[in-house]
This record gives C-alpha cells, structure tokens and sequence, in this order.
C-alpha cells in the first residue's frame, strides 16, 4: 500500500497548489471543444489506412449518399490501402505454418477438382477433364497469389461452378452449338460484367451480407461436398461392381474417420504439443497417401476399385489447342449467353466474395486490409482467360478458403479462467500469417501435376479416396457452421447448456427454432432447384438471401434477437474495403494529437491492476476490505507483458503517454469572430426539466429530435419507441457538437441518451475510433456494449469491449483494428495505453467523442479513486479542443454540477446541463421502499424467511452486500437452504462473472448476491425486488442498488434490512431521497413467528457453519498449492 499512499499524498498535494483535482480533471473533460461540423460523405482525399470504417445497411446507404458511383475509387483505394503491405506479404512468409498450410490446401483443392472434373468429363461430353480442371485451379492461384488484394483467398473449381457448367451443356446440346466456344463468350461477357461492377464499386453490397446469407450459402456448399461423395460411391456399382463398391465404401469411411480423429486430436490433450500440432497438420494428407495404398494389401489387391482418368500431360482433354475457336459460333448464339453471363456473374458476385469474407472472418485476427472491388477485378480478369482457354471458371473456393485461413492461424496455449476447469489450458489464436507463398505455392504444385509423371501418380488415387475427402471436408464445414450451432443448443440439454452461451438471452427458444427454419427453408430452396434442368438459375435463389436478412426478417425479430442470431461475417477492419466508395466519408483534416500545446506530467504513485476498476468500487466504502483486497489492487509500476498467460510474447517497450493537467496546459488561440460573437452571448444552460423548458413538445418523437431514420427504426425495434425527458433534452444538443452534462435518475434512458446521438453522428461521417465510452464498473460496460451493438444492429458497426478479468492480447488485437466504438473500464484501458505499444492504440488519438457515464463515480477522488487511470486514458485521446466530451450520472454531485461554470473559449458554445430529477426525487414512484428490522445476529434467518414468503419467493432479487466476504458467504449458505442463488463481486474470475450474471439474466438463477459491482447501470427488466442486506454507508449507493428494479415506469420494491445500528444511514439515506421507508409486511406473514416457532435458526446456524467451514477449507487448501509452487521454483 506504500504506492497508493504516494499517490495519495500527491493528490493532496496537487490539491492544494491548484485547486481541487475533480475541478482540474473536469476542466479537461469539458474544457473547449470547437463544434465538430457534420462532413458530407464525399470522397475528396484517401484516408489514412484504417481511419475509415464501415457505414452500411439500407438506411446508412441513404444517409451517406453511397449510390453515387465515383468510378474506380473502389479499386483505387484498395491498392493503396493494400500496397504498402506488399513485400511484406512475401517477406511474411518466412514462418512454418506456410509448409503445412501448403501440403493440406494442395490435396485440400486438388482432390475434389478432380472429383469435379470426372463429373464435369461424363456430363460435358469429355470437355472438361483434369488437366481443365487443374489449369483452371493453376490459373486461379497464380493471378491471385500475385495480385490480388487479399491472397489467402484460394481460387479454383468448386461444387456451383461445376454446376453451371453441365446445366448449360444440357440446355444448348440440342442446338448443335459448339458448347467451349458458347462457354467462351459467357466468360467474356461475364469478364465485362465483372469490370463494370468493379469500377462501380458494387462491391459496397457485401455490406447487406451477414451470418445469415453465409451460413446459409456454407450449408449448402458442404451438403454438396457430401452429395458428390455419395455420388461418387455410387457411381462404382455401375463402373466397377458390388464388390468395388462395398470396398470403396469402407475406404471412404476409413478416410472420413482417419482425418476426423487427426483434427480431434490437435484439439485433445494427447501427446505433447509439437505431436498434436504434427498430426493436425499432416494427418489429411498422410490419411489420402496411407489409403492409397491400402486398396492393394492382401485380398484387396484383387479388387478393381476405380480411380481417377487422365490425359496426356499438358494437353486438353478432347482433341483440340488451347485457345478455343470462339469465332466459330453464330451470332444469335453469342447475344444467347448474355442471360448466362448474367448467371455466372451473380454467381461469382455472391460465390467468390462470401468465401472472401468467411475466410477473413472475425474469428480470424486479420492485420492487413482487404480489396473486394480489386479482387471482383481480377476475378473478371481469370474468367475471360478461362473462358478462352476452354477451361472451368475458378472462383473463391468455400470451405477451402477459410479452411486455409485456419491452417495459417499461430495458437498459443493459455490458463483456462474459469473455475471450473482450474489446472486446464485453452487455445486461443494469437495471430495469421497474411502472406502469398502458401497460395502460390499449391498452385505450383497443382501445375507440376499436369506432368506426366504426377499424372499418374494421380491416376493411382482411389475414387473411394477421394470421396472419403468429400465427406470429411463436407463434415467438418457442417460443424463449423451457424446453422448447425444453432441446431445445437436446440437439442441441448437445457440444465449442461454452459452459462455462457448466449442464445440463452433470447427469451423464447422458439425464436431460435424460427430463424432456423427460415435458414434451412433457404438452403432446401437452393439444394432442390440445383436438381433440376432450371439449376442455371440457383444464383438467383443465393442472391434473395440478401434482402430477405435486410428487409423481412427485421419485421420479424426484435434488433436485439437479431444481433444474437446473426452478425457481421468480417470485422470493420476487414470491410473497409467496401465502406469507401459509394460516397463515403470525407478524411478527417490532419491534425496533431495535441495542437502544439504543452503536456505536461503528472507525478505520484500508480496503483489498480487487470481487477481494479471493480475493487475499487467497494474499497471505497469499507476500509476493511481495502485491506483484504489491497493486494490484488496494486498495479506493478513496470509491465513487460500484456498478461501473465502471454506466453513467449514481450510487448516491444514503449514511451507512455504523458497526462494532460489541464490547470498547467496552455490554451490555443482560436481567432474566429463569429464562434466569439456566439460564445460571448451565451451563459451555461441548466435543463431542470425538459418539459418545463418547452425544449420538446409532449408529444415529441425521436424522429423530432433528427436522429437518423434507421436509428428511429432500431429503437423502435427494441420497443423505444418515444424519448424520457434525459433524452429530449440531451439528444439535439448533442448532435449540434456541444459538450454536456447529463443527470437523470437510474432507469431514465441515458444510454439511449448518448449512445443514439454517437451513432447518429458515426453514420454520417464513417470514422476509426469514433468515440470512447469509459465506465466505472465491468458490469456496466458490458451491459452498454450489449446495448450499442443491438441498437447498431442494421449497421456494421464494430464495438469493442476491454475490461479487466480477460487476456489483454485479444483486446490489444481488436484495439489495433480500429474499432468504430471502444467500451472500457478506466483501469484495463490505462493498462493497455502503458503496455501494449503505439501501433495498438495510434487510433485513440482521432477519437471524435468522449463519455463518462456514472461521472460521479470516475471523478471521485480519496482512496480507491479512478482518477489516476482516467487521466491516463484521456491522455491517449485527443486534447479537449479537438473533441466533443458528455458525462452522465444519476447522482449529480457538488463536484460534476461545478462544471457548468467552468471558464469557456470564446471559441466554445455553452455546456449543456440537463439535470431531471436528480435531487430529491431520484426514486421513481412506482418503487416501495420498505424496511424490516433484523437482530444483529440473525441477518440470514430473517432473509431465508423473507425470500420464502409468497410474495417474494417467485421473484428475481438481487441482495446488496458491503463486503465481498460478506457476499461470497450469504451466496454458499443461501445455496444450502436450496435457493437457486449466484454471486457478483470483484474478486471472482471475469468468466465467471460474465456466465453468473448470464445466469440470472436468463433466470436460471432467482437471487443473485452482490456487492456495489452490480449497483451501477444494470438493467435487467425482470429484477422485481431489491434487498439491502447491508445497509450503504453512502446514500447515493443506495439511490443506485434501488435503481435496479422499478425501472422505465415498472413497479419495484427495495427491503432494506436494518440492525440497531444502522439507524443513522437510514435518516441519512431517507434525508437523501425525500421520502421515509415503511415498515415491511405481507398479509398473514409474520416473519418473527416464523423464527421463532420453527427451526429456522437451527437450520440457517447449522448452514452457517458448513459454509464457513467450506471458505476456510478452501483458503487451506489455496494456502497450501501457493506455498507448494513457491517451493518449486
């Protein structure tokens, strides 16, 4: 604690050489910003690469303006954004997940290409064989690995493709048209199709494409993969035998089970880790060339099993050259594939840029940008030259392309934190190796096997071999799958679904069996028209996925069951490519972080660690635990790594960033006559009602206060449908660029108050980092992140979460992508600014908007204050001039209300200070506060008996504790007495927390016991009873543990327990909030009767003490395995 006393002291001293630290800090937070004017979306100048983000759906494409086609800027920025990277996508290479990523994508894109080509050979009439389809394959790779925007895309002959090809042979072979040169001119027309749409930049569609049409689209693509495997086996009854037959079925069935178990065991325990990942990664090959060779053991050699035809080496397949003739064909027939061209094209459209965006999903930690509208380019580009060589058009391959993203993904093991699996490590991935040697390389490869002499060591491949790889491929696609992840937590049982999983917030399990129908009615749609003569058309069929998810089901789920159900398929990041061309933003002007002016720094102790934001919260009230807990406080003055789990990871040492005082910082001088003429007119506006102040009409909407009409859209969605008072009153100053300070009691809205205008504002002017949301509590940070992502549902908006408790190198992974709105908890942001190097949070610097909501709690200065770690985090920001800053809090205290007074730039408009009701009117009416009074002693008694009545034993409850001691015992002995209980305090493991609350989110648990971690911003609509366990030493704590229930005009009831000695707080609490507690009763209840008749006390003393016991039992046995590790090393 010597550290926190430093600091401390340095406070104090601060505080007396410049006044107050919450004036200086508050000086900072709303000192003079300038109006940020609202930019038109028109492309002036190319961003910086990874300042823009996406702004997408039907509405944001109306508020952007991006039907206004600027031709080829698409294109344009893509190969500036993707350029820079360019040698170092081959320098990149120089790693070993390149060699196996080779090996598999080899035998993993070869092998059914030639499984393609001998259904394509029977059903084209021998114009297409293996050397088409291994050309084709060749062609796709080289252009792609050379030139594309996104290499690890792999680029061939798949199941659609295939498809298309035989559909048409069967539509024109009556007509006697030469069918290469017809495919010839689909593919030239198609190539100018493919132009046109690039040069348009149409690729801004991918923006309408989610989950849903991916998942769908993969379902179909690996139920084709099983199909042709069936295909494949059954084609051997009529080439070969029964014999042959039933023997090439156990072989595929060997090879499915072989590269099954070779995949589970990379994921398993077995073996040590360099066996696993040996075995992972050359399992599938080793599998084909094993089975190869197995057909000729013993009796088998006496079976004819087929296997694949071939040709002369280098040479078409049919008797002809490689260049089609295709000026010999009519006229009529060249206008004729136009409507064909069409079809392939949407095909493409949709096929190719899909398996673009799976295989740069937002499992996979991407670094390098994208290029859609380039890549759509060159895809033209291969198409024409197929269509001139006579070969199948190659496109974006899937599962091959996010299957060869995974082979590239470096893993490293980490210390599972949840405790229920203690001692067990997981893998997470910690980076992709973006190179295009991998690509390139399976394509040299697969061109060395048009030689003569691979083409027979391919001839000698099984077709059983080949349809095992079918059906593994098909499978492992399946799994991965949404709609397979969906079907099962359906089928689940309900009582060992894990905690965490989170289709378990969407109240109605028949929603879910909804959205999948409609899901498997899509694919069912899809699969039968493809077994058909109208199979050309089945494009079209893919496409319609796009509007159904844009336009219908929005109609049939709310945006929060949607933004569970279904999500982006990229990150921001990745789909930048395609939120800069249609009208997209103007780049922000260059500027400084900090306009010149002088930052200076401040000194003292730095304390709070990964869990400090929390444990803060209740040392703050209770110095007891402030000494229990100090310990696990205190933030090591030097961090060499992102988190002790990093592994062989060192974070590169990093100059920190100075914090800004704003008592020592020199204002810049702004010479602008008409913002001084408006500034020296106006005074700080106080909004003691909006209502009273004729702000907004009675009837007003949030369409009246001018938020975006897909913003209106989603709140009503979300059943917002008219604005509180908080948000009236709020919302329009906000939006014209004004700082402000926002106090409304718990439950008013204010979220909706800030996060609406944030996002109307984002939507206008696409931008990286666009705004910083900081919070006192994990809880609340992940309720509001919850809550902007359902609100932001029909855009593509990338919200980022970084609070304490989790491994910091995914957040620091996420931070260095961009992300439009970052969510955070002052302590484990100030880590990352310190720790986690520039490159990470370069794109703090050009934050647009601050928020601190729960101020009063952040600017709070004494033991336990945040204030050093806000100052950190603002100090990464840009300075206060160059930024719009909003502080909202239900409990306005002497030291936020200050701030409207605080001196303004003559260049600044007024603060805007909107207080409703937040004095003594801070209770809603429709809450009963009622008290009972408790023996000191018998605490427990009285509230087993309390939750027991029938008027509270159906309820949901959350019970209020001072102490996490406290809390951690009355959690165990409540759930001897066989209530379904779960806790939430600081000193649990993040996971936990996160699956508790999800637990009683989901009302899997009633009663959920708490510190002041849970007082703060939670809304979860069925709490019907709060109880005061401990009574607060604050009253404001008690306006926020009150404010948890009876929320958005709901009734609620707060029982707030009182011993002899608490008599005190509650005057004060009752002086705080202007109305007197009642005493507690329920009709024909008696809790003292109950008592004292009863067993009560025999049986809650007896539970008392096993589960002390237990605690006592546990910090033994902890005590014990510390001292034992100490002892090894």
């Amino acid at each position: 604690m010597v550290t926190a006393g430093r600091a401390e002291n340095q406070v104090h001293k601060e505080t007396n050489t410049s006044g107050s630290v919450v004036t200086r800090i508050a000086a900072q937070h709303t000192s003079d910003l300038p109006d940020i004017p609202v930019i038109k979306n028109t492309m002036t100048a190319q961003a910086p690469s990874g300042e823009v983000q996406a702004a997408t759906t039907t509405a944001a494409a109306s508020n952007t303006g991006w039907w206004k086609i600027r031709y080829f800027q698409g294109m344009k920025n893509d190969i500036e954004r993707r350029a820079p990277y360019y040698w170092s996508d081959w320098r990149d290479a120089w790693d070993y997940r390149v060699i196996p990523a080779t090996v598999y994508m080899f035998f993993a894109n070869i092998l059914p290409a030639l499984a393609f080509s001998l259904d394509m050979f029977e059903k084209t009439h021998m114009s297409y064989g293996v050397n088409e389809v291994l050309l084709a394959s060749v062609l796709g790779a080289v252009v792609f690995a050379f030139l594309a925007g996104q290499p690890l895309v792999i680029v061939g002959v798949t199941g659609p493709i295939t498809v298309f090809n035989y559909t048409v042979y069967d539509i024109i072979a009556h007509r006697g048209t030469n069918y290469l040169a017809f495919m010839c001119w689909i593919g030239i027309w198609s190539l100018i199709m493919h132009w046109v749409l690039a040069i348009t930049n149409s690729c801004n569609g991918l923006t309408f494409v989610t989950r849903f049409s991916c998942d769908v689209f993969g379902f179909y693509v690996a139920f084709i993969y099983i199909q042709k495997g069936i295909q494949v086996l059954t084609r051997q009854w009529r080439m070969a035998g029964e014999t042959s037959a039933y023997l090439s079925i156990m072989v595929s069935l060997l090879v499915l089970m072989s590269c099954f178990i070779c995949g589970a065991i990379g994921e398993s325990n077995f073996f040590n880790r360099h066996t696993r990942k040996f075995i992972e990664d050359y399992g599938t090959p080793l599998s084909i060339v094993f089975f190869t060779g197995f057909v000729h053991i013993g009796q088998m050699r006496n079976v004819n099993v087929e296997t694949l035809p071939i040709s002369k080496a280098f040479f078409p397949t049919s008797d002809r050259g490689w260049l089609v003739r295709f000026w010999d064909i009519s006229a009529s027939d060249i206008f004729l594939a136009i409507p064909f061209a069409i079809l392939l094209t949407v095909l493409f459209y949709f096929d190719h840029n899909v398996s673009s965006l799976i295989a740069q999903g937002t499992e996979f930690p991407l670094r390098k940008p994208a290029g859609f509208h380039w890549d759509l380019f060159l895809l033209g580009l291969t198409t024409g030259i197929a269509g001139l060589l006579g070969i199948p058009f190659p496109n974006g391959l899937i599962p091959q392309a996010p299957f060869h993203t995974a082979s590239l993904c470096v893993t490293r093991q980490v210390a599972d934190e949840d405790e229920n699996h203690k001692g067990k490590s997981v893998r997470i991935v910690d980076h992709v190796v973006e190179q295009r040697v991998s690509n390139l390389a399976q394509g040299l490869l697969t061109l060395g096997a048009m030689s003569g002499p691979l083409l027979f060591v391919l001839h000698l491949i099984p077709q059983a071999v080949m349809a095992g790889l079918f059906f593994i491929m098909g499978i492992q696609a399946l799994l991965a799958n949404g709609v397979t992840q969906k079907l099962k937590f359906l089928l689940q049982d309900k009582e060992l679904t894990s905690p965490l999983n989170p289709f378990l917030r969407i109240e109605r399990r028949m929603t879910i069996w909804v959205f999948v129908g409609i899901e498997l009615l899509g694919f069912g749609a899809t699969f039968a028209i493809t077994q058909t003569i109208a199979a050309v058309g089945f494009p079209v069929f893919i496409l319609l996925l796009i509007p159904i998810r844009s336009f219908l089901l929005p109609k049939w789920f709310t945006q929060k069951e949607l933004s569970i159900l279904d999500a982006s398929t990229a990150s921001s990041f990745t789909m930048e490519s395609v939120a800069r061309s249609y009208g997209d933003a103007q780049p922000e002007s260059d500027r400084s972080p900090h306009n010149g002016e002088e930052v200076p720094v401040v000194e003292g102790g730095i304390f709070a660690g990964s869990d400090s934001e929390d444990s803060r919260s209740e040392s703050s009230s209770i110095a007891q635990d402030e000494r229990e807990t100090g310990g696990q406080d205190e933030r090591p003055q030097k961090r060499r790594r992102l988190t002790d789990s990093s592994g062989d990871f060192p974070i590169a040492p990093t100059t920190p960033f100075p914090v800004q005082t704003l008592s020592r910082i020199k204002k810049k001088e702004v010479k602008n006559e008409r913002h001084e003429e408006a500034a020296s007119q106006a005074d700080p506006i106080t909004a003691n009602d909006a209502f009273a102040m004729g702000l907004q009409s009675v009837g007003s909407s949030f369409s009246s206060l001018g938020l975006a009409s897909w913003l209106v859209s989603s709140l009503k969605a979300m059943e917002i449908k008219r604005p509180t008072a908080i948000q009236k009153s709020c919302i329009p100053e906000i939006m014209k660029g004004r700082d402000c300070i926002g106090g409304s009691r718990t439950g008013s809205g204010k979220t909706v108050a800030f996060a609406a205008p944030i996002l109307h504002k984002w939507s206008e002017d696409p931008f990286g980092v666009y705004a910083v949301i900081l919070t006192p509590t994990r809880e609340l940070a992940l309720q509001i992140f919850e809550q902007v992502k359902a609100i932001s549902a029909p855009q593509s908006l990338k919200p980022l979460l970084i609070t304490g408790g989790s491994d910091m190198r995914p957040q620091a992974i996420g931070l260095s992508q961009r992300p439009h709105i970052v969510i955070a908890t002052p302590g484990r942001l100030a880590d990352h600014i310190k720790s986690s190097g520039e490159d990470t949070i370069i794109g703090l610097k050009r934050v647009r908007m601050v928020v601190l909501d729960e101020a009063d709690r952040l600017l709070t200065s004494g033991p336990g204050s945040m204030l050093p770690d806000v100052e950190t985090c603002l100090s990464a920001l840009p300075p206060s001039s160059d930024r719009q800053t909003l502080l909202f809090t239900a409990t306005v205290t002497p030291e936020v209300r200050a701030l409207k007074s605080m001196p303004r730039a003559k260049n600044k408009l007024p603060i805007f200070v909107s207080e409703i009701s937040t004095e003594n009117t801070t209770i809603p009416p429709t809450l009963k506060q009622t008290y009972l009074q408790v023996p000191l002693n018998h605490r427990e008694a009285f509230l087993h008996v309390l939750l027991s009545t029938g008027g509270n034993s159906s309820k949901s409850t959350i019970i209020f504790c001072n102490r996490t001691k406290t809390a951690d015992l009355l959690e165990r002995i409540l759930r001897r007495l066989s209530h379904r209980v779960t806790s939430l305090h600081s000193l649990l493991p993040q996971s936990e927390r996160v699956a508790n609350l999800s637990r009683f989110r989901a009302s899997a648990a009633r009663l959920l016991v708490a510190t002041d971690v849970a007082a703060r911003g939670l809304d979860i609509p069925s709490v019907g009873l709060v109880i005061n366990y401990d009574v607060p030493r604050n009253p404001d704590d008690y306006i926020h543990r009150v404010g948890r229930t009876a929320r958005a005009g709901r009734e609620g009831e707060a029982i707030t327990l009182v011993g002899q000695r608490d008599v005190q707080l509650v005057l004060a609490i009752e002086a705080r909030v202007g109305k007197q507690m009642v005493a507690w009763e329920e009709p024909g209840v008696n809790i003292e009767s109950r008592i004292v008749k009863g067993t009560v006390l025999k049986e809650v003393g007896s539970t008392k003490r096993e589960a002390m016991g237990e605690i006592d039992e546990g910090r033994d046995v902890l005590g014990r395995r510390v001292r034992k590790l100490k002892k090894v090393r």
